[in-house]
Parts: C-alpha cells; sequence; structure tokens
C-alpha cells in the first residue's frame, strides 16, 4: 500500500485485501477501520476521500489492516462495539457481545416491565458487563450483581459501568457461579460458555484464536456450566422469580429438559434467535413451586 496516498484509495485497497481473505462484509469493515484511524465519523469519512493521508497516519492504518488480515476480531482492533442501544468497551478479555445476546436482553426486560419495586439481578459470567448495563440503564430501580470467575473481564466491566456512571448500581464479583451467594434472587440471566468443547476447533479464527476460551467452552456437549448454575441457582431463586439464558444451536430440547429436572414446576419458553434457532431459555417460576 506504499504507493497510495488518498483516502479514497486506501479505501479500495483495504477492502479489497480484506474480502481476499474472506472477510464478508469488506467494504463495511474497510471503511469502519480508516473511520477508527482517521477518529471521524461516517459524514466525516466521506468529506476527506479525496484528501491526502500523512505517512504517519497511513502506517498506523496499514497497521491495523494487518491486525484484521490476521483475522483479529475487528471489534478488538477499534475498541468497542454497538450492542442494544449502547456502545461497549471490548477487547481480547471478553467475549465480543452478538446480537443474540440481545434477545436475552429484551426478555429479560420484557419479564421486568411486569414486575414491580426494586428487583434484585443477577448476572452470572457478565463478560465486558453488556448486560448487565443495558438492564441498569432500563431499568432504573434494579440493583444488580454482576458476576464472572474471570478479574480480567470484570476490569473491562467495570470500565464500562464507570462509562454509564452506573458504579452505584452495579456491584461487581468475582466468583464461580453462585457459588458464594446469599441473598435471593429475582432475576437471573446467564450468557454462560455453551460451545461444545469438541466444537471449538471449527469455529471461525476470529473467536477461535482470539477471544477467550474460557468465555466459549461449555464442556462436553455444551451445557455443563449451565447445569452447574441450574443447581445453584435452585438454592437462591425467589419463589416466583425467573432466570434467562442464552443456549446454543441445537441445545434447546437438552436444555429445556435439565430446566425442568430442576424447577419441575417452572414455566419454560424457549425463543428464537433472528435466524429461528432457539437461542434463549427462559424459566419462569409459580408460587407453588416452594410450596
Amino acid at each position: 500500500m506504499s504507493d497510495i496516498t488518498s483516502i479514497k484509495d486506501v479505501f479500495r485497497q483495504t477492502e479489497g485485501m480484506l474480502r481476499g481473505v474472506g472477510i464478508d462484509d469488506a467494504f463495511t469493515e474497510a471503511r469502519i477501520l480508516l473511520q477508527h484511524v482517521l477518529d471521524v465519523d461516517g459524514a466525516g469519512f466521506l468529506l476527506r476521500l479525496d484528501d491526502s493521508l500523512d505517512p504517519r497516519v497511513k502506517n498506523t492504518i496499514d497497521e491495523v489492516v494487518r491486525r484484521r488480515l490476521r483475522r483479529e476480531p475487528l471489534a478488538y482492533i477499534v475498541g468497542h462495539i454497538e450492542f442494544y442501544d449502547i456502545d461497549v468497551i471490548v477487547d481480547s478479555r471478553v467475549l465480543i457481545p452478538r446480537p443474540e445476546t440481545e434477545i436475552l436482553v429484551e426478555t429479560a426486560l420484557d419479564w421486568l416491565r411486569e414486575r414491580h419495586g426494586n428487583p434484585y439481578i443477577v448476572d452470572v459470567g457478565t463478560g465486558s458487563g453488556c448486560v448487565a448495563v443495558t438492564i441498569a440503564r432500563h431499568c432504573p430501580q434494579a440493583n444488580i450483581v454482576a458476576i464472572d470467575t474471570s478479574r480480567d473481564a470484570l476490569e473491562v466491566a467495570m470500565q464500562n459501568i464507570d462509562h454509564y456512571e452506573l458504579g452505584g448500581r452495579i456491584i461487581v464479583r468475582h466468583d464461580d457461579l453462585l457459588r458464594n451467594h446469599e441473598l435471593p434472587i429475582d432475576l437471573l440471566v446467564a450468557n454462560l460458555p455453551y460451545i461444545p468443547t469438541e466444537d471449538i476447533h471449527g469455529l471461525m479464527p476470529e473467536v477461535r484464536d482470539y477471544e477467550p476460551r474460557s468465555a466459549l467452552d461449555g464442556g462436553s456437549g455444551g451445557l455443563h456450566i449451565i447445569q452447574n448454575i441450574l443447581l445453584q441457582a435452585r438454592d437462591f431463586i425467589s419463589s416466583t422469580g425467573a432466570l434467562i439464558f442464552e443456549i446454543g444451536f441445537g441445545q434447546a430440547a437438552e436444555a429445556k429438559a435439565l430446566a425442568l429436572r430442576h424447577f419441575p414446576f417452572a414455566e419454560i419458553r424457549l425463543i428464537n434467535d433472528f435466524a429461528g434457532v432457539e437461542r434463549i431459555l427462559a424459566i419462569h417460576l409459580v408460587d407453588d413451586e416452594n410450596p
């Protein structure tokens, strides 16, 4: 790219290089990378297409493009990603939020809209904190605890909590699921690792080679960690509470069976994602479950 000087030319070649390594939306990703380095929004980028590039800026563009060509996730390179209605800080210490997880958030918010008072919510496996932060912004009366086994992930979660000035409403806790929990929980939300260990090797390189293995690997079959939290939650969930999980492709039947094993009187719902995959397991307890 050393002979190219205008932003337009760099953009076109970047798009071609990204497409050449199999990146689907190369046009959009090339634009995002250049906007990131130039520190401009979409309109500013269009206005500058014919500008010449300072050699130092061009060197920076070359470096971020090389990172993407090595299949490092775009979100890690630019340091953030849009999720629901917030902008989430991310880096290699946390899983990158997916659109499917927005359905988990919406399911939780639907449940909360029908409740009164000050619900006590626990976000298990909080990662970047995207779920806890989004729920806190839409449910200002809630008290939230965000739990993760990774101290590194919790540092990122704190950045997002502080960015949205929610430190007084979200408590961050380093813990192994609910091992050290005490208070009754009104709502438990969890996007825990659910990819079967045997499937990790077949993931896209952006996921397999860069995202934290601990945030992906759900053990043999993929539901090991979810099964553990269901067992623990039995002792803490309130008699009219709810548990909402994100699950993987093809796991709905087994996940529902696990839920009924631990909460035999609960109302169980499976909710599809945008591709029609049963992605969310919602467990709603009823009054007669704990007579």
